[in-house]
């Protein structure tokens, strides 16, 4: 076995335990990433092209980078740093793999899936074991369900999206019977996890997939597999409007309210004194404890919140700048699916846009890494779409 096929081996390592160990992950993805740059660094061109291909990844880390330079808690800022550290090593991992392909998209897309598969099991297997010893049924919600694994259950529930979505497009196209119905059972499964797990902004962006998939129904091919999924959909939503109509207050998150919400944006958007640069990237959660205590807003300080919008807070640590590199480096991936016609590409990044309006998705390892993961998936596979690539086409 070469290099090249060692390196692949170990990114589908990192995409099986993203969903189950960080710990885990993150070691087989240094070991990955320095098996890539053993392997490019005596071609220079290779790294040129390399620097080009994710040119938005290595702006947004530049912006960051700066910021380190007019933080004044500089320890924070390179914990910020080594957090962003997977988007640098996916992206090199990706580029030493070369082509990327329908078939090795499958491949990195399944791993994910099973190992949330198995996350999903053994959350629920330990679920079950507590509430045998303490009959408390909130063992099978949020935080609860997810200890286990050491997840956050927003992560968990946009894992859980990712994989229906994924699950569902392919079904849509499948042949073989008896793996369409392998595909339901997991959709189901992933679904009732997700449910239990998700609060409204997990439902908001199945709901959007979900209409894809009816009005695809509606104004395409109806082939057995077709309907099938449409089943499926159907019922999937059903349920979520169900619960989401029968839900009380105390299966809420703390700061789920749109008031706290709004509050929170405000506060940090009202904290940043610099537009243009921002409070630095080792400075944003001080500054905006320290707006909470001016402002009487002790209970946000006391939690010791973040702004809960991925936007808002790269706009307080690092300015319209650091804004800008983000959506570059989110609406780049949009952009090549919807110029190569790609539903699926469009389907699995519009949910993290969702998601960044109420959470700080790229203030973890988790979130990073897979969205790294995702980015890199997608921009690899449009760039072997090209007869051949130059320096000059990268």
């Amino acid at each position: 076995m070469n290099k090249r096929e060692w390196i692949w081996y170990a990114l589908l390592g990192v995409a099986f335990l993203v969903p189950l160990t960080s710990f885990l992950s993150v070691r087989i993805l240094v070991l990955a990433l320095l098996l890539s740059v053993f392997s490019l660094i005596t071609k220079r061109r290779d790294l040129k092209i390399a620097s080009i291909r994710f040119w938005d990844i290595l702006l947004y880390i530049l912006a960051s980078v700066c910021g380190l330079f007019y933080s004044q808690d500089i320890s924070t800022g390179f914990k910020v740093l080594e957090t962003s550290f997977g988007f640098f090593a996916i992206s090199i991992v990706f580029f030493s793999i070369g082509s990327i392909d329908e078939e090795k998209i499958r491949k990195v897309f399944n791993f994910f899936s099973s190992g949330l598969l198995v996350a999903s099991v053994v959350c629920v297997v330990n679920a079950v074991i507590q509430y045998l010893k303490t009959n408390n049924s909130n063992v099978f919600l949020f935080y609860e369900l997810t200890n286990i694994i050491k997840s956050h259950p927003t992560y968990f529930a946009y894992y859980l999206i990712f994989a229906i979505t994924v699950k569902l497009y392919f079904l849509n196209y499948e042949k073989a019977q008896f793996r369409s119905l392998i595909n339901g059972v997991l959709i189901l499964f992933f679904f009732l996890i997700l449910i239990l797990t998700g609060g409204q902004t997990a439902f908001v962006s199945i709901l959007l997939v979900f209409s894809f998939f009816i009005l695809k129904f509606i104004l395409g091919e109806r082939s057995k597999n077709q309907k099938f999924t449409f089943v499926l959909v159907i019922f999937m939503m059903t349920s979520m409007f169900l619960v989401s109509s029968t839900q009380n207050s105390e299966r809420e998150n703390r700061f789920n309210d749109s008031w706290d919400r709004f509050a929170l944006w405000n506060a940090a958007i009202d904290a940043n004194p610099n537009w243009l640069f921002g409070v630095g990237t080792g400075d944003a959660k001080d500054v905006l404890n320290e707006y909470f205590n001016k402002h009487g807003l002790h209970k946000y300080a006391d939690e010791n919140l973040n702004s809960h919008n991925q936007f808002i807070q790269t706009y307080l640590a690092n300015g319209i700048v650091g804004l800008l590199a983000l959506v570059l480096m989110l609406a780049r991936p949009l952009y090549l699916a919807f110029k190569n016609n790609n539903a699926l590409g469009v389907l699995v990044f519009f949910p993290f846009l969702i998601y960044g309006m109420t959470e700080v998705f790229l203030g973890r390892y988790q979130g990073v890494v897979f969205f790294a993961l995702l980015h890199q998936v997608f921009v690899s596979y449009y760039a072997s779409l090209k007869p051949s690539l130059t320096l000059k086409e990268a």
